[in-house]
């Protein structure tokens, strides 16, 4: 399991340059897609803004809130775990991009600095219980499991609800690599993504593997 351990200001830098490759991509597929300027009819020289408060290191920094250990901004961080919490606070793709031409990009830019510290707060506090949802693998050992996985092909997926009802799936090998993540693979679920298995009233999920008899 890949972690970081210490300053902020370190695990920024390295971290940083891999993460603004990300949204540097996912941004200029939306910009394609969405294809006009929100703000007026202009086709012409579309950029991606980041929605204010919603950019970069804001959200860097709301992804790596649960790992600060200390006053000193030391961090004790599970790298995957971190990555696919960053990528789910930049959907709906909507509330974090808004695509605008140059002129009309330079014109949002220049929102006083008191709108953006207002929004900031706002979000800080949307997010200050921002939660990962609780999956238990068994075996617990999440590079077993995947042996295990790749093995039998088959695991399954107990859904447990705050009200104690259940719910199984099973889950199929098919596009899980030796390279992929286990729990981060889980965690891109629709089910299983950030404020969505809150509002299904999720309590946790248990995972294991099917044994081929």
């Amino acid at each position: 399991m890949a972690r970081f351990t210490g300053k902020t200001s370190d695990f920024t830098k390295f971290i940083g340059p891999r993460l603004r490759n990300w949204v540097t991509s996912i941004s200029k597929k939306y910009r394609k897609d969405v294809g006009e300027c929100e703000s007026c009819p202009s086709t012409e020289k579309l950029e991606a803004a980041h929605i204010i408060g919603k950019d970069r290191k804001m959200l860097m920094e709301l992804a790596y809130q649960k790992y600060l250990y200390s006053t000193d901004e030391l961090l004790d961080v599970d790298l995957n775990e971190f990555e696919l919490s960053f990528k789910n606070l930049h959907y709906p793709l909507k509330e974090s991009f808004k695509i605008l031409c140059r002129d009309c990009h330079r014109e949002y830019d220049r929102n006083p600095e008191k709108k953006q510290k207002t929004v900031h707060l706002k979000i800080i506090e949307e997010f200050k219980n921002y939660q990962i949802l609780e999956i238990q693998l068994s075996p617990n050992d999440e590079e077993k499991f995947k042996e295990l996985f790749l093995q039998h092909k088959s695991a399954s997926i107990k859904i447990i609800y705050a009200d104690s009802t259940t719910e199984t799936h099973v889950w199929k090998l098919t596009n899980f690599k030796a390279t992929s993540n286990v729990k981060g693979n889980l965690r891109s679920r629709p089910k299983f993504r950030p404020k969505i298995w809150q509002k299904l009233n999720i309590k946790k999920v248990e995972v294991e593997i099917n044994y081929k008899k």
